[in-house]
């Protein structure tokens, strides 16, 4: 599976130690979208639409969410996949 580059660039952000950056009114979803542009957003979407489809061993999922250099780590393969859900739905 090939991951795009701005699956990392946007996951960098999901890191507890940025929460001072995050604007009032603003989670830390939009905050991590925020950085990257509306092409990179589909290119995301589509990414994480593919994975949520195929990737079924927690493993696998969790090798591809380090791959998103984001310093929150979620060892549950349900709460991830709602993590990743939760992107797609916010790109819209």
């Amino acid at each position: 599976m090939n991951i795009p580059p701005a699956f990392p660039k946007m996951g960098a952000w999901f890191d507890t130690e940025v929460r001072d950056m995050i604007r009032e009114g603003e989670d830390v979803f939009s905050f991590a979208l925020r950085h990257i542009d509306d092409h990179e957003k589909q290119e995301v979407k589509t990414f994480l639409i593919e994975v949520l489809a195929t990737v079924h061993d927690p493993k696998e999922l969790q090798r591809l969410w380090r791959h998103a250099q984001s310093r929150i780590v979620i060892p549950d393969d349900r709460h991830l996949r709602a993590l990743l859900q939760e992107i797609v739905n916010r790109i819209g």
